[in-house]
């Protein structure tokens, strides 16, 4: 939140608070005292209650979080929060919390603002290799600048990274071996699953969309990369997506859902952004 839209909140606060005198400024976990009144928060923090046999009736504070981080408004050891154990305040919300003889009960004192947009999750970028026979000695796989190279014996040619086929005699062991030397050998933030007999599957593990171009060549006669790059789209090459980029509490919206990010949110995510549908 910018310097004017935090003089606009403190305006809403005084004038929604007028019974209030004073302030406090709060940036670690904090136990809230009868003296207290309104209490300015910064921080992923937690508010305990003060017991309420010890508050008059009608006491109330007003708790405001004006920081990035969820405030979490806790009652006294087992004591509830209008049936709830705690009561959370995401950035830039606040609520009016009331002694009402037994218990303490919570007013929403503030307005939720949400962007008009739909944010979405990541997508990683894969590519799989499938062999529909065994490799020859000699033949290469090849993705962006590295060069694997099947040998049945002796070392690969050099600047190639030795696929040790020795033993291989059918399409699994050289989907096993391939998948052994790339995670063995790998420059790039890859991951292997050759869970499928004879597919090696090559997935990207970071900055997602980087990946998608990146060359995929081979001239096994029993193998074949499903496209030319490795996000392709085409069969099982999947164009990998960043997410879109939140702060953890930040709500949007869009005609049909609205989106909570539940962490905050780098390009690499793959689930920080949740959502509801709207009735």
């Amino acid at each position: 939140m910018g310097i004017a839209g935090k003089k606009k909140q403190k305006q809403l606060i005084a004038e929604r608070a007028d019974t209030f005198n004073t302030s406090i400024d709060v940036t670690a976990d904090y136990s809230i005292l009868l003296s207290d009144e309104v209490i300015m928060c910064t921080g992923e923090i937690t508010l305990t209650l003060p017991e309420v046999s010890t508050a008059d009736f009608g006491k109330s504070f007003l708790i405001v979080n004006e920081g990035s981080g969820i405030v979490t408004l806790d009652g006294n050891g087992s004591e509830e929060i209008e049936g709830k154990t705690s009561v959370t305040l995401l950035p830039n919300t606040s609520r009016k919390v009331n002694n009402v003889g037994s218990f303490w009960a919570v007013t929403r004192t503030d307005t939720i603002t949400a962007s008009f947009n739909t944010p979405v999750n990541g997508t990683a970028t894969y590519t799989e290799f499938v062999f529909s026979g065994v490799s020859s000695d000699g033949e290469i796989v090849t993705f962006g600048t590295e060069v694997y190279e099947f040998k049945t014996s002796g070392s690969a040619t050099e600047g190639n990274i030795l696929v040790d086929v020795s033993g291989a005699v059918t399409a699994t062991a050289s989907a096993v071996a391939l998948a052994a030397a790339i995670d063995a050998n790998t420059e790039y933030d890859v991951t292997i699953d050759d869970g499928t007999a004879d597919t090696v599957k090559i997935t990207a593990s970071d900055t997602f969309e980087d990946y998608n171009d990146l060359p995929t060549t081979t001239d096994c006669a029993n193998g074949d990369f499903p496209d030319t790059t490795f996000g392709g789209g085409t069969g099982n090459s999947i164009t990998g997506v960043d997410a879109s980029v939140g702060t953890k509490g930040e709500m949007r919206v869009d005609a049909t859902k609205i989106y909570v990010a539940t962490t905050d949110v780098s390009k690499n995510s793959v689930s920080g952004w949740k959502s509801a549908s709207l009735s």
